[in-house]
């Protein structure tokens, strides 16, 4: 009996993928203004993990859902989610 390894495949291509967009300029630029607000490190850390987590959730929703649904994002509505972001995020874009 053989494995399919095309599950392990792509969470591992998404996770390079997510670590890849997450060293992305803004994504630094957002996170050290979030950490510099507090001198703890504790706290610097815990801001920085539940920012990250955050996204991982509205991630993982928004992929289940395309994945459930048959959903394809048009790049119409790619932009208007990357404008709302925009709009919610300012000192991140």
């Amino acid at each position: 009996m053989t494995a399919d390894a095309s599950l392990p495949a792509a969470v591992g291509i998404g996770f390079l993928l997510g670590l890849r967009h997450g060293t992305d300029a803004d994504h630094i630029a957002a996170v050290s203004t979030f950490i510099s607000w507090d001198r703890s490190l504790v706290r610097s850390c815990l801001v920085g993990i539940s920012w990250g987590a955050g996204h991982t959730a509205a991630l993982l929703t928004a992929g289940v859902a395309s994945i459930i649904f048959k959903m394809t994002i048009s790049p119409a509505l790619e932009k208007t989610l990357e404008i709302v972001v925009a709009l919610v995020c300012p000192e991140s874009h």
